[in-house]
Formats: C-alpha cells, sequence, structure tokens
C-alpha cells in the first residue's frame, strides 16, 4: 500500500473512532463560535422595545455613552466599539458608515418588521460580513414567505415634556411559488433623544426638543429572490437637528447620515456536502453630513464600496464541517462639497481618495466523543498597511447536564477611511486578543444557567490624540487598553406562563488600560462612561391565549466622566450615581380581529437621569437620555394564509 494510501486510511479510521456513536443532533451541537444570541419578535414585541439601544440593554455586555455631536455609540463589556469595533448589519447589509466605522444608535435601528435580533461576539465566526472585534449585531427582518401578506404598525411614545418618538411601517411580500417572491417595506419616524436640558462642560444650555435637537429616521427595503438568486435593496437615513457639537453647544444645525445599499447573490447546494454562495455588495453614504458651509462643523463627503465575496462550505462527514471563504472590496472617498469650512478637509490632498481591501479566511470544526473543535485563521490586505492576520481557536465539551466552552481569538481590524485622512502618521491595525472559559448548566427542565469569566485586551488602538511634543492632533496608535471579569446568566420557565431571566456582568480596566485618554483620574477600576457592575433582572408572564407581560430591573453601578470645568479651565472628573431602568409592558394579541395586536410599555418608568457620558477624555458633557415615555404600539398582519403564523410565536 502506497504511504499516500495508508495515511489516508489512518486518518479515516481515527476520525470513525472518535465519533462513533455521535447522532445527528450530537454532531450539529453548537460550540462557543456558533451559537449566538437571539432575540426572537416574540420576546421583541412583549418588551416594548422601541429600537435597537433598547433591546441591547437587555444583553450581558452591551452599554452606551456619547461621541459627539449628539451622537450616541455603544461598548461591549466596558469597552467603547463606536469606531468598527462592534458592526451593527440589518439583513447582512452593513449599517456602519465607512469614514469612521460609527453606528448611531437612539430612535434609529428600528424593530418595526424584525424578526429577530442576532448577536455574537467578535471573531466568531470569520465571515463575509467584516471582521469586528467585539461584537457583530444583525437584524433580520421577515422574509417574503413569513410576511405572505401585508404587515403595519403604528408607535407613539409621549414623555412629560411631549412627544418622544412616532414610528409607521409598512411591509408586503408573498412568495409566488417555491422558486420566485418578493417583499418590500418603509418604516419612517421622528422623535428626539430627551425632554432634557442638555449643559455643555462651559455651562451653557439647550433644550434637547424640537427644533433644538431632532432624530427622524427613514428606511427602505426591497427583495426579491429567483430560484438561488436574490437580490436587496436597502436605503437607510436618520434626519437630525443638532445644538451639540464636538464639544461646545451651537446654534441648531442639519446633520444626517444616508446609507444605500444593494446586494446580488446566490446560493447553490452543488452536493450533500458542498454548498456554494457569493455575493456583491454595493455601498454609497453620506455621514455625518453638515451641509450648510457656515456651521461649524461642516462635512460634507462622500464614501462607496464595491465588494465582491464568496463562500464555500463542505461537510465530507456529520461530524466535520469547514469552510473557505474571501472578500474583495474598493473604496472611495470623495468632497461633495469644496468648501473646506469646519471639518471638511481634503482626502491625502486630493478631492477623492481610492483603497483596496482584500481577505481570505477558513476555518473548521470537528466534533468527536471527547468534544467539539474548532479553528480558524483570517488575512486582510489593505493598500495602506501590511498583512493584518486573525485567529480563533475553541474547545466545547457537553455532558448530560452540564457544558464546558473554551474560546480564544485574535482580531485584527484595519482603521476606518478617515482614520488613515486624518493621521500624521502610518497607522497599524488594531487588534484585539480576547479569551473566554464559560461553564452551563441545566440542573432542572425549563433552567439554564451560564457562568464564564473573560480577558480582552486591544493592542495599538486608533483613538484621535495630540501629541504632547508638537502639538500636531490626529488619529494614532496608542498604547494597549481593555477589560477582563466575568458573566452570569441565567433562565428559568417556572410554569408554562410565568418564566425569570437575568444576567451580571463585572468588568474592570485594571491592569488593563494604559489609554490615558480612557482613564478616569485616580481609579484603576473603571473607565470613562462604563459602570464595572451590570445586573439585569426580568420576568415575562401570560395569561390566557391573548394577554402577555413583562417587567425588568437594569441596575448599573457608578460611572464616572468629565461634566465640567475647574477654575483653571481643566475638565473636571465626577462620579455619576448608580442608575435604575425599569420597564414595563403589557401586549394583547388579537385584539377584535386575528393578527392585530396592541401593547404599552412603561420605559424608564422610575424617571432615571439616564446620561449618555463621554467614554474618552474629549471635552464632551454627558448628554442626558429619555425620561420616563408612554409607548403605544399597533401591529396587525394581514396575511394571505388561512392560518397565519405568528412569527416567534404559534398559530
Amino acid at each position: 500500500m502506497a504511504r499516500a494510501e495508508l495515511a489516508g486510511t489512518l486518518a479515516a479510521l481515527v476520525l470513525l473512532a472518535l465519533t462513533e456513536g455521535l447522532g445527528d443532533a450530537q454532531a450539529e451541537a453548537a460550540g462557543p463560535f456558533s451559537e449566538p444570541v437571539v432575540v426572537v419578535r416574540r420576546e421583541l414585541e412583549a418588551w416594548g422595545a422601541r429600537d435597537l439601544m433598547d433591546v441591547l440593554r437587555r444583553v450581558p455586555g452591551f452599554d452606551f455613552g456619547v461621541d459627539v455631536q449628539g451622537v450616541v455609540g455603544a461598548s461591549y463589556r466596558g469597552v467603547w466599539g463606536h469606531e468598527g469595533r462592534i458592526l451593527v448589519f440589518i439583513d447582512g447589509q452593513l449599517q456602519n458608515e465607512l469614514l469612521f466605522g460609527t453606528a448611531q444608535f437612539g430612535n434609529h435601528y428600528s424593530l418595526e418588521g424584525v424578526e429577530r435580533v442576532e448577536i455574537t461576539r467578535g471573531g466568531e465566526p470569520f465571515g463575509v460580513d467584516g471582521n469586528p472585534e467585539l461584537a457583530r449585531v444583525n437584524l433580520v427582518t421577515r422574509s417574503a414567505a413569513e410576511l405572505h401578506g401585508v404587515a403595519a404598525s403604528v408607535l407613539d411614545g409621549e414623555r412629560a415634556n411631549g412627544n418622544g418618538e412616532r414610528k409607521l411601517s409598512v411591509a408586503a411580500g408573498t412568495d409566488l411559488h417555491a422558486l420566485l417572491g418578493g417583499s418590500a417595506g418603509i418604516a419612517l419616524g421622528e422623535g428626539n433623544r430627551s425632554g432634557e436640558v442638555y449643559r455643555d462642560i462651559f455651562g451653557s444650555r439647550t433644550p434637547l426638543t424640537p427644533p433644538h435637537q431632532e432624530l427622524n429616521p427613514l428606511r427602505v427595503q426591497a427583495e426579491a429572490h429567483v430560484g438561488e438568486l436574490q437580490a436587496r435593496f436597502f436605503l437607510d437615513r436618520l434626519s437630525s437637528t443638532e445644538s451639540d457639537g464636538t464639544v461646545a453647544i451651537h446654534r441648531p444645525y442639519a446633520m444626517s447620515f444616508s446609507n444605500l445599499a444593494a446586494q446580488v447573490g446566490f446560493l447553490h447546494q452543488a452536493s450533500e456536502q458542498l454548498a456554494l454562495s457569493a455575493q456583491v455588495d454595493y455601498l454609497r453614504q453620506s455621514p455625518w453630513n453638515v451641509p450648510h458651509s457656515t456651521a461649524a462643523e461642516h462635512l460634507d463627503k462622500k464614501d462607496q464600496r464595491l465588494q465582491a465575496s464568496g463562500l464555500a462550505r463542505w461537510t465530507p462527514v456529520t461530524a466535520l464541517s469547514g469552510e473557505l471563504g474571501f472578500i474583495g472590496a474598493l473604496d472611495r472617498v470623495w468632497l461633495n462639497s469644496g468648501e473646506l469650512q469646519g471639518a471638511q478637509t481634503l482626502e491625502r490632498g486630493k478631492a477623492a481618495a481610492d483603497y483596496e481591501d482584500f481577505a481570505a479566511f477558513a476555518q473548521t470544526e470537528l466534533v468527536t466523543q471527547l468534544g467539539s473543535l474548532q479553528a480558524g485563521v483570517r488575512v486582510e490586505l489593505q493598500s495602506e498597511i501590511s498583512a493584518a492576520p486573525s485567529a480563533r481557536l475553541g474547545y466545547s465539551r457537553r455532558w448530560s447536564q452540564v457544558r464546558l466552552e473554551l474560546s480564544g481569538s485574535t482580531v485584527a481590524r484595519i482603521p476606518a477611511l478617515e482614520n488613515f485622512n486624518a493621521s500624521p502618521v502610518r497607522l497599524r491595525p488594531e487588534r484585539a486578543t480576547s479569551v473566554q472559559a464559560l461553564v452551563g448548566a441545566t440542573p432542572w427542565v425549563g433552567i439554564d444557567t451560564t457562568f464564564a469569566i473573560f480577558d480582552t485586551r486591544i493592542t495599538q488602538p486608533v483613538f484621535y490624540v495630540t501629541d504632547l511634543s508638537n502639538g500636531v492632533a490626529g488619529y494614532r496608535n496608542t498604547a494597549p487598553t481593555g477589560t477582563r471579569g466575568l458573566e452570569v446568566t441565567g433562565r428559568a420557565a417556572l410554569t408554562a406562563n410565568l418564566g425569570l431571566r437575568g444576567f451580571y456582568v463585572f468588568s474592570t480596566p485594571a491592569g488593563q488600560n494604559r489609554v490615558a485618554l480612557l482613564a478616569v483620574p485616580g481609579r484603576a477600576d473603571l473607565l470613562l462612561a462604563f459602570p464595572a457592575h451590570t445586573l439585569s433582572l426580568g420576568a415575562d408572564a401570560s395569561a390566557g391565549a391573548h394577554w402577555r407581560f413583562n417587567l425588568n430591573l437594569r441596575l448599573t453601578s457608578e460611572r464616572a466622566g468629565f461634566s465640567s470645568l475647574d477654575r483653571a479651565g481643566v475638565p473636571k472628573a465626577a462620579t455619576f450615581q448608580p442608575l435604575a431602568l425599569v420597564d414595563a409592558a403589557v401586549s394583547y394579541q388579537n385584539l377584535i380581529t386575528r393578527g392585530l395586536d396592541a401593547s404599552v410599555a412603561l420605559m424608564n418608568s422610575l424617571n432615571q437621569s439616564d446620561l449618555f457620558i463621554q467614554p474618552y477624555d474629549g471635552g464632551h458633557a454627558p448628554l442626558p437620555g429619555a425620561g420616563r415615555e408612554i409607548v403605544l404600539r399597533l401591529t396587525y398582519l394581514f396575511s394571505l394564509a388561512r392560518d397565519p403564523v405568528r412569527l416567534g410565536g404559534k398559530p
């Protein structure tokens, strides 16, 4: 027998011995890299959630802080993730803008028409939709088959000082038969961040109500599929009026974020073992757009991305699978206005700049009697930097009532396009190295608990800083930062009509953070803006076939930030008291007629001062969030089917 044949035979025998006795259910059991947090539509409706920010506040690890110009971004496990470290998608289409990498929260990313929200940690797994260091969030909307008719919803939120938000959405779709179908929808709204008064670091004040502050979202979507071919169109626009600037209050000015996306792709099942997919994406954006050249924050640039990607998934046997993928992109940034005022600058001394990017990855999972092993590598090449490799490794093992998950990853992130343009030096990729150990238990039917310890360290993070030696400001790679801590979750179905859930997260930068820009003076246990402790407790109940009740308490420990100047004109750190957010919601299904649901929610029922604090020493005072708000929602699904199915629930 030839050596090659002998080696192949031995390998097959080893694989057979390791996997013998594994049933399909065991072989397909998810490991730490393939098990996202999923919030289904039934939960979204029961919670009374207004937008994506409400949802992420009920997911362990997420919090929010203010950047500049009234824009709020997300953090994960105490690490600021605003500029590309956390990626947001809707149906797999990127929502982060390309200039700075940000995603904007608050009366944005509406939940109308959303079937579920999927959240995975960075690097778990690699994919053709980007490479986030901290987390990936994907909103999945109703498909044509799930709609199979017309859906509509209306939402009204009222606060003590006036209207908080209004939203309206309509969608329609159906599958004509197994090979042809499509859907289209529109969601629009108006609102404001808060009815409170904002006080900048210099002591000036402005109300956060129209005409001083507005947040008006618009989303248009369309999808069609013929056989294995699918096409999507997406338009998202967040129009705002702001009085808040980079640091100081200005006269109200208009600002907007626009994102136009188109996607064409196909999925082909070549055989029982091999699936092939490919897609082409086009993005055209106009972020942070302040068109008036007289405004202090004037910025009028556009960016676009043309991207092609492909993925092959091979499953030679039930216990073994592997993926190969690639992504190639051409990016372009150009000035839409020649007025070089405010924040409007040339691109590398020109009116336009081009960038090229290519990435390839491979990953595999092997399920044996000894456990499940996952591994992956990814390499990215970009025209402004050298190769940026990423890698991940995970192991999981399940027993009858206990599971163990060990995972580690090192993820490289290419800086955003405007980071390159506004840097006086040559930037290098950021790198997030994360390890986690998790133990889960299901001691009784209906009860599930997890306990995890984690360590996240970001080396060469990119921040906008000033070189004290020469006074030159710009984006630079800085000293490392990060957090470590623990996370506990629990869920219990006490009866068929009553369930409890909760989580506790502790994170600390002690021994991790060396970036002075993020540090709290005199405190090694805190980073600016975010708490060390977060506790969330919730209860879900139902009565009969129609009533549903939800109650949730979210407690966070003290936070720190800069809110004023001392006598010498230097920003002065302040400590903000613990925050208790209590939300309650009641819903009634099939009101008057089948498919018509109504709900009322009382958000921030204790009327707490919900402040968004700047996570870095940038001179921005805390931005007030919404106080107590009553939210009324009506949703209606007219189904062409005789017996329509409510998404996430039962017929």
